[in-house]
Parts: structure tokens; C-alpha cells; sequence
């Protein structure tokens, strides 16, 4: 104690932010020279004030970092004026000049992730709005030193949206390919960004093997949330997914034979763009990652969006009594990788278990259906192009009387349906259900493989 506060080392500390408030004001005082064209003209004022301001890098202090940020922001536009070795010198000698680096990637990636949620080949606009994006990464200073970000999950979230970016754009199998075929400036743009950001000088481009291992690591990740939603969830999940695939498909074509209607969804290849059940997952893990415990790393909160694969999440339909997976159709699409339908009867079922039963007459009152729940029962059952059917007569109760009518609920976050309820409920959920309550095909045995990485 005596050491630290002894006169030398009191004296020290005026000296050291006194040192620190000049080269504040150094900088500052060059940072307005080369506003006004007066330093770094030509090649030799150039190296000496690239020196200069290593050196004032060397002597600045954290104490003047959030007083004279304003300071950087001015110096991140003269940069310019250096080379790319010397930009990335007084980079990564100023620590705010690295956070304005970290900040441009985190809003690069959202930027790169919302286009992708939102592109469609039918858009004309759609090839503009990259075009920009692109231009706007290739051209900046802080692409040229993205590796300087001192922040290694926000630089690797950066990296996975570039290439689910250059991936859903390039190759035969690419489902955006036809604005690549269309757009030469983007097909330039996406080689430049590669060739700095995913070519190394022995291996070569490693971008699709970079990937691929990003997408193994992430999906080990959501695989454990999907098989522990299952488990502990069971209910709330199924009836978000079966509320996200009736909301956004209609019926099929009614069978030949048996004249039954059936939703179905074509489930296509990765990054699965708009697809409604991989929306409805990744949203519900989300929402419930604190009952999910822990999940290993990756966490979830770092799984970057378009990082499930569609095995992923077939297999996780295939532990849910509510979906099945078929083969895609000879006349599907070279995307679809099949068909994900409901199994009616399961839905019934599982309508039933969420709303309750009704309860005996020895039994007190009915426990009250949760009021937290997100979903509602009847998304269970009413979906486009649905037509109810009539509502059935209120059931009675042991004693004679008509029992009431109860709302729609899902069950508690612990994934277990309530131990009674009222039947007036299932005669809503009936009710909603109409013609799709004819009986499914038999479902298939659930799967208990964990999916190949």
C-alpha cells in the first residue's frame, strides 16, 4: 500500500496524462492538417506523417479514447491519403480506429443477412441493393483490415455472411444464380471480396471448406436445441411449426381417391430462403434458450441467421409426431429436397392434449388454460384456405348441464399440457379443424439418428 501511494508514483500519474492530453492534441492538430490538404501530399510527407502518427499512437492513452473519438471518426476519412500497409499500421496502433472496424463489420453482416432473408430472383431491385452492399465492402478501409478486429465472433459472423452471400449467389446449384447471370458488376465484386477475404497464398480459395465447417459447428449446436425442444418442449414446438406451415401454405391438391386435403410445403435447399418452419424453429430455440440450459459451444445467441441445414431440421420433423417427410415430386423442382406435410390426425391429437380434457364430476373446478402461451390452439387447425365446418352443439357435462366454451391455449414453457380443461375447447378446435380432420396416413417411427456433419 505504501509502494502505491508513495510520492514517485503520485507524481507519475499527472506525467502520464499530461503525455496523454498532448498527443490528444497532436492528433488533433494533424488530423485538421490533413483536412486542409497540408500533410501527407506527396510520397515523402506521407512516410513522416504515417510516422507521426505511430508515434502519437505509441504515447495515447485509454483516458482520451471516449473524449476524442470524434477525433478518429475524422481520421477513418483522411485515411485515404495512406497506403493500404500504412492504413492498417495507424489502425491497429489506435484501439478506436479497431472498434470503428468491429462496428463496420457487425452492421456489414446484418446488412448481408437481411438481403439474403429477402431475396428474390423475381425482385428487379433485388441485384441493385447488392450491388451497393458489395461496393460498399469492397471499396472500404475497413475490408482491407477486417483481420485487426479484436472482437473474434463479430469478425467470424462477418466472415459466415459474406460467404452464405457468395454461396447462394455462385455455382450450379446456387438458388440466387440467375441474379449473378444477369449482374457481371456483382460476379466481379463477389471475386474481389473472395480473393481478400477466403484465398490464402498456399491453399487457395478456402471458402466452401470454411464454410462447410462453420455450418458442421453450428448445427451441432441447434441440433442439440432441436432434440432437447423435442424433449422437454414437445407441445409449444409443434404447435408453433404446424401454426408457421398452415399460415403459409395452402391445401393440396385433394387426393384422387381418397378426396382428402393435406397442407404441405416444399422444403428446399440450404440457405432455405423464406422458408416458414425453419423461421418458426430458429425463433422458438431463441426464445426459450434458458430452458434449453446449456447447450455446449458454439452457444446459440452465436449461431449466425442461415446456418441451419435442411437435415438439421428434417430430422428434427422427424421426431414430431405432427409432420412427415416425403421425396420430392419427379415434377419438383431441382431445389426441393421434399415435401413436409401434416399428419392431420396427430394435429387432432395434439390439439386435444394442449386444450385439455374434460374433467370428472368429482373433481373440482377446471384449471385455468396458461395466459402466457404465444400461440393459440385454433393456429393449430384454421389455415389458408380452410373452410371450417359447422360448429357442433356444446357437449354436456356428467351432471346435464352444458359445459362452456374455453379459448385456445398452448401448453406451459415446460412443454407439459395441462391436467384438465374444458371440452368446450375441443369442440373450437373441431370446429377450426373442418374437413382436415380425416385421418392421416399412419406416421412413421420418430428418427433417433443424429444428423452426419
Amino acid at each position: 500500500q505504501a509502494s502505491r501511494d508513495s510520492p514517485s508514483r503520485k507524481r507519475e500519474r499527472p506525467a502520464s496524462l499530461q503525455m496523454a492530453w498532448a498527443s490528444a492534441e497532436q492528433l488533433k492538430t494533424m488530423v485538421g492538417q490533413l483536412e486542409r490538404g497540408e500533410r501527407a501530399v506527396g510520397a515523402v510527407d506521407q512516410g513522416r506523417a504515417h510516422l507521426e502518427l505511430l508515434e502519437l499512437g505509441r504515447v495515447w492513452q485509454k483516458d482520451c479514447s471516449e473524449k476524442d473519438f470524434s477525433t478518429f471518426e475524422r481520421l477513418v476519412k483522411q485515411l485515404a491519403r495512406f497506403s493500404d500497409g500504412q492504413q492498417q499500421d495507424i489502425i491497429s496502433i489506435f484501439r478506436p480506429m479497431r472498434d470503428i472496424v468491429r462496428q463496420k463489420m457487425v452492421d456489414a453482416a446484418l446488412a448481408l443477412n437481411k438481403w439474403l432473408a429477402e431475396a428474390r430472383t423475381s425482385d428487379k431491385q433485388v441485384a441493385l441493393k447488392l450491388t451497393d452492399l458489395l461496393q460498399g465492402i469492397d471499396g472500404s478501409f475497413w475490408f482491407r483490415s477486417y483481420k485487426l478486429c479484436p472482437d473474434v465472433v463479430v469478425k467470424t459472423k462477418f466472415l459466415v455472411a459474406t460467404a452464405s452471400i457468395v454461396r447462394a449467389l455462385t455455382g450450379d446449384a446456387a438458388p440466387l444464380r440467375a441474379i449473378v447471370a444477369s449482374n457481371p458488376r456483382v460476379s466481379a465484386l463477389l471475386r474481389r471480396i473472395v480473393q481478400h477475404a477466403f484465398t490464402l497464398p498456399k491453399q487457395g480459395n478456402i471458402l466452401i471448406i470454411w464454410h462447410d465447417g462453420r455450418l458442421d459447428r453450428y448445427n451441432r449446436t441447434l441440433w442439440r436445441a432441436a432434440r432437447r425442444a423435442a424433449a422437454k418442449l414437445g407441445n409449444d414446438l409443434q404447435v408453433r411449426l404446424v401454426s408457421a406451415l398452415r399460415r403459409a401454405t395452402v391445401p393440396g391438391q385433394n387426393d384422387a381417391t381418397k378426396g382428402k386435403p393435406q397442407l404441405q410445403l416444399e422444403l428446399r435447399k440450404w440457405p432455405m430462403i423464406g422458408c416458414p418452419l425453419a423461421k418458426a424453429f430458429l425463433d422458438f430455440v431463441a426464445q426459450k434458450s434458458h430452458e434449453l440450459g446449456d447447450l455446449g459451444r458454439p452457444s446459440l445467441a452465436e449461431c449466425p441467421p442461415h446456418s441451419l441445414r435442411p437435415v438439421t431440421l428434417q430430422r428434427l420433423l422427424g421426431r414430431l409426431s405432427a409432420f412427415e417427410v416425403h421425396d420430392a415430386d419427379a415434377s419438383a423442382s431441382g431445389d426441393s429436397l421434399g415435401i413436409v406435410k401434416l399428419r392431420l390426425k396427430a394435429v387432432r391429437d395434439l390439439a386435444k392434449e394442449v386444450v385439455g380434457t374434460k374433467p370428472k364430476a368429482s373433481v373440482g373446478p377446471p384449471v385455468p388454460l396458461p395466459v402466457a402461451a404465444s400461440v393459440s390452439v385454433s393456429s393449430l387447425s384454421g389455415g389458408p384456405g380452410l373452410s371450417p365446418s359447422p360448429v357442433p352443439p356444446p357437449l354436456r357435462s356428467s351432471s346435464g348441464g352444458a359445459s362452456s366454451s374455453a379459448g385456445g391455449g398452448v401448453a406451459s414453457a415446460s412443454g407439459s399440457p395441462p391436467s384438465r380443461g374444458h371440452r368446450g375447447g375441443q369442440s373450437q378446435v373441431r370446429s377450426a379443424v373442418g374437413p382436415a380432420a380425416a385421418t392421416a396416413a399412419a406416421a412413421s417411427p420418430d428418427s433417433e439418428e443424429a444428423p452426419a456433419h
